[in-house]
């Protein structure tokens, strides 16, 4: 039997950008599921945020931070081709995450990211597993002027995945225009309608969310901040 204080223990595997994560049991949905230890790949020169998801099991790591409906392990420094650091971040409660329950994810979006979401889309939820689908349910954008406003009228859009062509809009056709050049702190709120066709569940499975411009912004020296509401479902 696995000790409860060993389950899902971080370790460094062995050197490298490689995390190794210990096996437990975590209550997925409504059932106790046996999940394996394994090696989590890691980003160069920046903190990973090393996570079990709760819907749907999967253990992964990004660079944003600890998401809403997960289980937080660890989180590990790198440098260019090692661990520098490595924390414990497992709590000794964590609420129950299940598919189908609504999530929320938050990021603060630098002026240097707003400047180049055209050619480097920022995600926001990440990847939800095989055989998962994320759906948006609403976001919000608040931007924060920073004194000098953003130039251009991009559409800005919540979409599946990371690539800046042939990207789904993760909320149907809904965008936001004329946003970026406010000159004071301003919000702007999307959401789903429930006549919204998204595309085949099949081609959308285990994409993460990312927020997206579909044109260069120039100028402008705010920040920004995105929160995403959605659920997870099976698309199997």
């Amino acid at each position: 039997m696995i000790s409860p204080t060993n389950a899902f223990s971080p370790y460094i595997d062995g050197g490298g950008l490689s995390l190794g994560v210990t096996g437990g049991v975590a209550l997925i949905g409504t059932v106790p599921t046996v999940i394996a230890g394994q090696s989590i790949a890691l980003t160069a020169n920046t903190t990973n945020y090393v996570q079990l998801n709760l819907s749907t099991g999967g253990i992964s790591a990004n660079t944003i931070g600890f998401s809403s409906g997960y289980y937080p392990i660890a989180t590990v420094v790198t440098q260019n081709t090692n661990i520098e650091t490595v924390t414990d971040s497992r709590p000794d409660v964590s609420a129950v995450g299940t598919a189908g329950a609504l999530q929320t994810a938050s990021v603060t979006l630098t002026s240097s990211q707003i400047l180049n979401l055209s050619t480097t889309p920022v995600q926001v939820v990440p990847a939800p597993g095989a055989g998962f689908v994320i759906q948006a349910i609403s976001w919000n954008l608040n931007l924060v002027y920073g004194g000098t406003a953003y130039s251009g009228s991009p559409q800005t859009r919540l979409v599946y995945g990371l690539a800046t062509t042939g990207t789904t809009a993760a909320t149907g056709g809904a965008t936001l225009t004329s946003f970026w050049g406010n000159t004071s702190n301003y919000m702007a709120a999307v959401s789903t309608t429930s006549t919204q066709v998204f595309g085949q569940s099949s081609a959308l499975i285990d994409l993460p969310l990312s927020i997206y411009t579909s044109s260069a912004l120039t100028l402008g020296n705010g920040t920004a901040i995105i929160t995403v509401s959605y659920i997870v479902f099976s698309a199997q």
